[in-house]
């Protein structure tokens, strides 16, 4: 549990989806605060261990699994430049 949260503090697009944001937050609330709303202070002040102890906690497996959606859903979004009804760039 603790590498993947760690892998999901090191994807910058919890800085900008609070539907992650909020994985962190159910972890543990005060500390979330208190690290400044840093994911990577957070899980370092929590240990591997605290951190697995905090996964056990009310509402955070739904937080995770709503954030691994988010994840997939922006992976696989296609960008606007890659539009089909922009025009290319480059010649083909």
């Amino acid at each position: 549990m603790h590498d993947e949260l760690k892998s999901l503090a090191l994807d910058l697009t919890w800085t900008w989806d609070p539907r992650i944001q909020v994985v962190f937050e159910r972890l543990d609330p005060e500390l979330w605060e208190s690290s400044g709303h840093n994911p990577i202070v957070m899980l370092a002040r929590l240990g591997p261990e605290g951190a697995e102890q905090a996964a056990a906690g009310e509402g955070v497996r739904e937080a995770l699994e709503t954030a691994r959606s988010a994840i997939r859903e922006h992976r696989d979004r296609r960008p606007p430049f890659l539009d089909a009804r922009a025009p290319l760039l480059v010649e083909p």
